[in-house]
């Protein structure tokens, strides 16, 4: 008997990873372009030239740091005596890292208004750190895009803007707050109501990350990658699911009655939660093998971006969580190991327990923060007059 010993990500399938990747960034492109093209319709050719240097930089460090780490192992491979295949092997390795998914994927997740040597920086930082010194492509614990994405957070907050220049106009959306700390700074429970939730749906609404903005774009790509068995279904379903429930129920208790379904909706719209699901949380390296690991991973997500949205002092948390789960997730496929028939009640006790515990947090929230209808969006944006603070996307 010959076993094949290859990396990760193991997928049962008959197409290659490759097919599946080229997939995967035809969808992460056109969403890119959408938003590019409506930044050019909507602001000016300064808008969508700016959303076009960020993918070239960070398309660009996503590769060619891949590019680097592969040099020892390609370049300088004395077993190979012919220089020409020694770069064909590299080229070759470096089309296989896929890196450019990650610059793809770093991309969508920053807003319009990051500045190049931040933008350039973490694409490094998520790439190199995040992937290439645990191996590369196949063996990384973190999501390299979203590692580079919270590393520019934490470091360059202040370059993390909604807008191009250096003055928002007051009140806009379009070119102003981020619209994750605007609903916070007005409380989640009242500042929600002046979400258009139209414009949400079609993308109008260019007030954080770039992949965040078109729900109708990401719904779509969501169908067409769970249809393709590219991604696996269960993990945005659960995530949404979860998310929603935990708002659903926030409203009921903070006094919203027949508007908490408007406002769990407008949450999921809002923010990183579909982009995050769609594009960072399916990554199959980073995820458990097995159904139930990566069910259980979701949901723990989920629950996290919830308690760090909601009672952290960072407005939105995706990120935060995704990358706390990418840790857990070596534990959970540990813990669960064995046949997938296997232990099937206690699994799913696990998982019913741990949304359970997100809807009840969500009770609490919202028994102590009840809604205030005198207060708005709109006009807590105005009050403020330090428009400096207001960081694009907090992913």
């Amino acid at each position: 008997m010959k076993f094949a010993v290859e990396k990760g990500p193991h997928i049962q399938n008959k197409r290659s990873t490759f097919s599946m990747m080229v997939e995967l960034g035809i969808c992460l492109l056109g969403l890119f372009l959408f938003e590019m093209i409506s930044y050019y319709v909507s602001f000016g050719g300064e808008w969508g030239n700016h959303a076009l240097i960020i993918f070239v930089i960070s398309v660009g460090v996503s590769v060619g740091s891949d590019a680097l780490y592969l040099i020892p192992s390609c370049l300088c491979d004395k077993k190979e005596k012919d220089i020409k295949i020694r770069f064909k092997n590299w080229g070759y390795k470096i089309l296989h890292s896929y890196g450019w998914i990650s610059g793809l994927i770093f991309t969508l997740l920053l807003p319009i208004g990051v500045d190049y040597y931040a933008c350039a920086v973490s694409a490094f930082i998520g790439t190199f750190f995040g992937k290439c010194i645990f191996g590369g492509f196949g063996r990384n614990i973190f999501n390299p895009a979203v590692a580079g994405r919270v590393f520019c957070q934490l470091c360059f907050s202040s370059s993390m803007k909604t807008y191009i220049g250096t003055a928002p106009a007051a009140g806009d959306f379009n070119a102003g707050a981020s619209i994750m700390f605007s609903t916070q700074q007005a409380g989640w429970l009242n500042g929600t109501y002046d979400i258009p939730l139209d414009r949400l749906f079609l993308g109008q609404i260019h007030a954080g990350s770039m992949g965040e903005s078109c729900i109708i774009g990401l719904i779509i790509c969501c169908v067409y990658l769970a249809v393709r068995r590219i991604i696996d279904w269960r993990t945005p379903v659960f995530y949404i699911v979860t998310f929603y429930l935990t708002c659903l129920f926030m409203g009921f208790t903070g006094g919203l009655g027949a508007d908490s379904f408007a406002f769990a909706l407008k949450n999921i719209m809002i923010g990183g939660v579909l982009f995050g699901c769609v594009f960072c949380l399916t990554d199959p390296v980073t995820s458990p093998a097995s159904r139930y690991g990566r069910i259980m991973v979701t949901v723990i997500c989920a629950f996290v971006a919830c308690l760090i949205r909601y009672q952290a002092a960072a407005p939105e948390g995706v990120g935060s969580s995704i990358i706390i789960t990418n840790m857990l997730s070596p534990l959970i496929s540990k813990l669960i190991k064995g046949k997938s028939n296997q232990h099937i009640a206690r699994k799913s006790i696990i998982i019913s327990s741990i949304m359970v515990a997100s809807i009840i947090f969500g009770l609490v929230y919202g028994t102590f923060h009840k809604a205030n209808a005198s207060v708005s969006l709109i006009e807590a944006i105005a009050q403020i007059p330090n428009y400096s603070v207001f960081i694009g996307g907090a992913f």
